[in-house]
């Protein structure tokens, strides 16, 4: 009960799940030339931080050191490639899936905690897949209202549970959601059956997209497109599915506390590792902007710990 009405009594989200005009690659951009503009300002003697991005180098161990400076301890991150990473600070955003995984060792006084360890299997993180489809208006499909003004459709019974769409003038973009056992059986009749993921897509948007009269929107028989793309998430090694829910088991850990797992999830390690991602939001989950909000949590609390650390304030 208490994981099922989080959402509802903490979404301030205004009417809708944040979206960008294109897609979600502007985030990226932006956050590009942020850095950019960051780098720019230290070589030029303004700012005295230099953001450094390290591509192909996934952390698969986090451990500690001792500083033979400070008596304290630093982080070491070991990278799959071999590499190794000291910091004071760090923040883990991966995916809970991949911290289901156990592809990351958390060793010595960085070993997780019991509370932490519980909260990632408590909380849910299903597989999935997404299915892009372009449609053409008046090539593929005909001019609708119901395309114009709708943005979602659920989809119970379907392997597509959820439709998204968003469109302009010219064309209408639909993306279908596949999730957990969808996922399995969608692969199964892909297998069994000789036919694409395009294929059941678009037989069930053929099914979907009727007006009042029962006349189908597509303009041909076999529908059409202009382009087609799946992604399965659960196929990368590094997202490992689509997004934590709300969860049975997940809420209140006592009838007297509004801890959750969520909290055990977020909290700090020794005040030096920190958590990020939507499935740590302990208000809002499985959205982009719940992922944004957690990051920027996660900054705060590390400027903040930073301020509490004089050896490292000093240095």
């Amino acid at each position: 009960m208490n994981e099922g009405s989080r959402e509802e009594l903490n979404w301030d989200y205004e009417d809708c799940n944040f979206r960008t005009n294109s897609c979600f690659a502007e985030l990226i951009e932006y956050f590009r030339g942020e850095i950019d503009r960051i780098n720019k300002s230290y070589e030029a003697g303004v700012c005295e931080v230099m953001i450094q991005v390290i591509m192909k180098s996934p952390i698969v161990r986090v451990d500690s050191e001792l500083d033979s400076t400070t008596g304290g301890r630093n982080i070491i991150l070991s990278g799959r490639d071999g590499n190794n990473y000291s910091a004071h600070k760090a923040i883990v955003a991966v995916p809970l899936a991949v911290l289901k995984s156990g592809i990351i060792e958390f060793s010595g006084i960085y070993s997780l905690p019991d509370d932490k360890i519980r909260a990632i299997e408590k909380i849910n993180m299903f597989s999935g897949m997404k299915a892009h489809v372009l449609l053409r208006k008046g090539v593929d499909i005909n001019d609708s209202l119901l395309l114009d003004r709708t943005d979602l459709f659920f989809c119970p019974g379907e392997i597509f549970s959820q439709v998204w769409l968003q469109r302009n003038d010219a064309t209408c973009f639909v993306t279908g959601f596949v999730v957990a056992e969808d996922r399995e059986r969608l692969l199964s009749l892909i297998h069994e059956g000789g036919k694409d993921a395009r294929y059941f897509f678009m037989s069930q948007l053929h099914r979907m997209f009727r007006d009042k009269e029962g006349n189908i929107l597509f303009r041909e028989t076999e529908p059409t497109c202009a382009a087609f793309d799946l992604y399965d998430w659960s196929d990368d090694i590094f997202v490992g599915g689509i997004y934590s829910s709300p969860s049975l088991g997940a809420g209140w850990r006592q009838l007297n506390s509004k801890e959750t797992c969520r909290h055990d999830l977020k909290a700090p390690l020794h005040s030096t590792i920190y958590f990020a991602g939507e499935h740590t939001n302990t208000k809002v989950c499985a959205t982009v902007q719940s992922a944004l909000d957690s990051g920027v949590i996660a900054a705060k609390d590390v400027l903040q710990s930073f301020s509490k650390d004089s050896n490292l304030m000093t240095r």
